[in-house]
């Protein structure tokens, strides 16, 4: 057994079997690295781990029907798929966490998302990167990062549809930055 400190996630992320996220000396969260990655307790965690940092975006919660929301000021509506144990209030506000692995770029044989899960956005900045290329997308004035492919080729100002897994979503309570859902 051995105790090592960094600074460096990636480096922690590649070494570890096991990883304590510490914040201002409080552990914020203990696990393996997919566990932190896949599962972060908290915003904090969330935006530490990974590269590009997981998207965060405050919204609230809606209800229509027997349907649930994640519904932001500008106007853009996006399902929460039902899972059981959570329990989201009309009204909530919270933080919607999203991957940017989870953004997708759509192309013509790409149909693997529901059609409620597919918008268009617009291309803001381009970073190939070469293996993959980071985007910083506007989708109905909400700005998410998406991360494809590095042999796809992307424009700013380009108009793409994209894929969101929202099966991946994590949300958080806004006041207190744990996670809800």
């Amino acid at each position: 057994t051995m105790i090592y400190v960094t600074h460096d996630q990636v480096e922690a992320m590649t070494l570890a079997d096991r990883i304590v996220v510490l914040r201002d000396g409080y552990i914020e969260q203990v696990g393996t690295p997919l566990e932190l990655f896949s599962t972060p307790v908290n915003t904090f965690v969330a935006g530490f781990i990974g590269t590009p940092p997981m998207n965060l975006v405050e919204c609230r919660i809606t209800r229509q029907d027997k349907n649930t929301f994640a519904q932001f000021e500008s106007g853009l509506k996006l399902p929460v798929p039902d899972k059981e144990g959570t329990n989201l209030v009309d009204g909530q506000k919270v933080v919607l966490g999203l991957r940017a692995e989870e953004v997708t770029p759509m192309n013509t044989t790409n149909t693997s998302f529901p059609e409620t899960w597919v918008f268009q956005g617009n291309v803001m900045v381009v970073e190939p990167l070469g293996n993959e290329t980071h985007l910083h997308m506007d989708i109905m004035g909400v700005k998410l990062m998406s991360k494809s492919e590095g042999k796809q080729l992307f424009k700013p100002n380009e108009t793409i549809k994209l894929g969101l897994n929202l099966n991946e979503m994590h949300l958080f309570d806004a006041k207190t930055t744990q996670v809800i859902y």
